[in-house]
C-alpha cells in the first residue's frame, strides 16, 4: 500500500469515527499515544499489537495513533514521541524477540489537521509471527510474567490468543500474498578476503513483483546480552577467482532475477574472531542485509543451524561453508 492509499484509508476511518460510528475492522486499530519503545511495558504492548495484525487474515494494517475513538478527538502524535530517534530501530526490536521479520513503516502525517503518527503493517509472508518471550508488567513496570513463544491474533477490535484453528488460517492466508518485496538467500560461503578482512559470499534470489535495492549490510556478533554490530567494509564480486570490488555499485535485483556478492566485515572486532566464530560454532553471528526501506533478510548461524527471516528460505547446516 502506497503513501497516498494509507493517507486515504486513513482519511476515511477518521472521518466514520468522528461521525460516531465504530471502526469495526481486524486489521485496523486507533491508539491515543505512542508505545514507550524505552521500557520493558511498552515494548511488549507494541509487539503485542503488530504480531497481532501481522498474524490476522487479511491484507495491509494499520494502526493510527494520535486519535482516541471515544473521544472522537486527536491527541498530536509523532513517531519520536515513542522515545526512539530512528524508525530503522523498530526492525531491530522485531529482530531481537520476534521468529520472523516483516514490513513496519511509520508515517508522520496532518491529515484534515489532525497530526497523526501511522503504522503500516503490509501482509506478512512467514505468519504465523512468534513472540519468542512475551513480558507483562504491573503498574510500577515491574516484570510479572513471561510466556514463551506467544502467538497473538485480532479478533474483531480485540487481541487474543491464536486458537490452532487461527494459526491454520494464517498458513492458508499465506498462499493469498504477492509480496512487492520477498528476498531468499539460499547460499552463503566464508571467504577470506585479506589479511584484515573475511567476508560472507551469498546468492540474493528477488521473488517480488518489484526490483530491489541492496544499500547495505553489518554483522552482529556474540552473546545475545552482550550483541556488537561489525559495520561493512567493502562488497565485492568474484571474477575468475579474484574479488572485484563494487563498494561503489548499486546492488539492483530484478524480479525473479539473483545476484551473488561478497561482503567483506574485519576479521577482529575486540575479543572475537569471525572465522572461529564459524569454524567453531562458539558464538552466534547474523548477517542483516538492508535496502533503502530498511532491514530487508537476515541469516543467523548458532549452534550450527542458519535461520532466515520472512524474506529468507531456512538454511540447512551444511549450506554454509568455510573456505
Amino acid at each position: 500500500m502506497e503513501r497516498q492509499e494509507i493517507i486515504r484509508k486513513t482519511r476515511e476511518y477518521l472521518l466514520k469515527s468522528s461521525l460516531g460510528l465504530k471502526v469495526e475492522l481486524p486489521k485496523v486499530d486507533f491508539k491515543r499515544k505512542w508505545f514507550d519503545l524505552t521500557s520493558g511495558k511498552g515494548i511488549n504492548d507494541f509487539l503485542r499489537n503488530i504480531t497481532a495484525n501481522v498474524n490476522t487474515v487479511g491484507l495491509d494494517g494499520l494502526i493510527i495513533i494520535g486519535w482516541d475513538e471515544e473521544e472522537n478527538k486527536n491527541h498530536e502524535a509523532k513517531f519520536t514521541d515513542c522515545g526512539l530517534k530512528d524508525s530503522n530501530e523498530i526492525q531491530g526490536i522485531i529482530a531481537k524477540r520476534c521468529s520472523d521479520l516483516f514490513d513496519v513503516t511509520i508515517h508522520d502525517e496532518i491529515i484534515d489537521n489532525n497530526t497523526l503518527s501511522i503504522i503500516h503493517i503490509p501482509p506478512s509472508f512467514s505468519k504465523p509471527v512468534i513472540i519468542k518471550n512475551y513480558q507483562t508488567f504491573d503498574k510500577n513496570n515491574n516484570l510479572k510474567k513471561e510466556i514463551q513463544h506467544c502467538i497473538w491474533v485480532r479478533k474483531g477490535t480485540t487481541i487474543q490468543h491464536a486458537s490452532k484453528h487461527d494459526i491454520e488460517m494464517m498458513y492458508y492466508d499465506r498462499k493469498n500474498i504477492i509480496q512487492e518485496e520477498r528476498v531468499e538467500i539460499f547460499d552463503c560461503a566464508f571467504r577470506d578476503i585479506n589479511v584484515g578482512s573475511v567476508g560472507f559470499q551469498v546468492i540474493i534470489q528477488n521473488y517480488g513483483t518489484r526490483p530491489i535495492a541492496i544499500t547495505g549490510a553489518f554483522v552482529e556478533i556474540g552473546k545475545e546480552s552482550e550483541r556488537m554490530p561489525l559495520p561493512l567494509r567493502d562488497i565485492f564480486r568474484l571474477s575468475d577467482g579474484k574479488f572485484i570490488n563494487t563498494q561503489n555499485e548499486s546492488i539492483i535485483i530484478a524480479p525473479n532475477d539473483s545476484v551473488e556478492r561478497v561482503f567483506s566485515f574485519a576479521r577482529r572486532y575486540k575479543d572475537y574472531e569471525l572465522r572461529n566464530c564459524v569454524e567453531n560454532r562458539t558464538f552466534p553471528f547474523e548477517l542483516y542485509l538492508f535496502s533503502p526501506k530498511g532491514l530487508l533478510s537476515k541469516i543467523r548461524l548458532k549452534n550450527s543451524k542458519i535461520i532466515g527471516n520472512d524474506n529468507s528460505r531456512m538454511l540447512p547446516p551444511s549450506r554454509i561453508d568455510v573456505i
